[in-house]
């Protein structure tokens, strides 16, 4: 029985070395597998990074552009500012018409901007929009459908309170965005 222990002993002597040398290699395999994997995290997070401020380089100008744009959007849908630019020469139903001609026009030809403000600014910018077009419609109550356009744009430039508040709310919301836009 001793030479059966002893036997065995001899080949755990022999086989501890090799046993020893497998489970080095195994850690040593398992090491580098690890750290080239932190390796190739680190160099993906570091090109994501990279993309991302790409993006943000590109898309920085057309968000000021898009602030900058429905800004004068705003301020050109001022009903003083509608009123100006149209003839008071014609008939009251006219230039209403005419007047909400020229705001679906300013803000049709803005729309794509909403794509750069979060959708609580646009919804401040439509509020402002269906602000207008109701001091518009309300002035166009008030008065005959044959009166003289400048009658209207009275009516309108006393209507126009709600509507001045409505865009400043939108103008002070864009101006914020272009504030978050710089310390982005």
């Amino acid at each position: 029985m001793d030479d059966v222990v002893e036997i065995v002993f001899l080949r755990m002597e022999f086989l501890f070395p090799e046993i020893s040398v497998v489970l080095v290699l195994a850690w040593l395999t398992w090491l580098i597998t690890y750290l080239f994997g932190q390796k190739r995290d680190l160099e993906t997070t570091r090109i994501a990074a990279n993309q991302q401020a790409n993006f943000d380089a590109a898309v920085l100008p057309l968000r000021l552009q898009a602030v900058e744009r429905l800004i004068l959007l705003l301020e050109r849908i001022r009903p003083d500012g509608l009123v100006h630019r149209s003839s008071t020469d014609q008939p009251a139903a006219t230039m209403q018409l005419q007047l909400l001609a020229q705001l679906r026009a300013e803000f049709e030809h803005n729309l794509a901007q909403q794509a750069y403000v979060t959708p609580t600014t646009w919804a401040l910018v439509i509020q402002a929009r269906d602000q207008v077009a109701g001091a518009i419609q309300q002035a166009g109550a008030l008065v005959p459908v044959d009166a003289p356009g400048i009658l209207f744009a009275r009516q309108l430039l006393q209507q126009q309170q709600t509507a001045s508040q409505s865009i400043d709310a939108a103008v002070v919301a864009l101006r914020r965005e272009l504030h978050g836009y710089r310390h982005a």
